[in-house]
């Protein structure tokens, strides 16, 4: 497993700062499994992961038997409900979106959340919808 021992400090500055804000990261790119990501997590325990949005719900079950969020980056130009679903099935608790408002209509639509949160970033159009 690749190291991230540069990021220790400052997610420790971060969580000192503001403890209530979680911090996240992206996993390193060999930790898809259940047991790489759950070898990871247990060396570096995040709150939140941004990740890819194809993990199998194992992996995904993984983080979450860890205390771990997946807010997947599922931003892309064909962005839509055809690939919302699957990542939604597999367990997502977040996407970051080009397109929250019609994420937020997709999961109203299909009576996932009767309200949702939106997070966004600056003045950008785009956000995370948690799932």
């Amino acid at each position: 497993m690749p190291t991230t021992e540069p990021i220790r400090p400052s997610t420790e500055r971060w969580k000192r700062a503001a403890p209530q804000v979680p911090v996240m990261t992206s996993p390193p790119g060999d930790a898809r499994t259940p047991d790489a990501l759950t070898a990871f997590l247990n060396n570096w325990p995040f709150e939140l992961l941004d990740g890819p949005y194809d993990l199998s719900a194992e992996t995904v079950a993984a983080a979450k038997a860890l205390g771990t969020q997946i807010w997947a980056d599922i931003q892309n130009p064909l962005e839509s409900p055809a690939q919302w679903e699957p990542a939604i099935a597999r367990g997502l608790t977040g996407l970051q979106s080009d397109h929250p408002d019609a994420l937020v209509a997709y999961l109203k639509a299909t009576k996932r959340r009767e309200e949702v949160k939106r997070y966004t970033t600056g003045g950008n159009a785009a956000g995370t919808v948690p799932v």
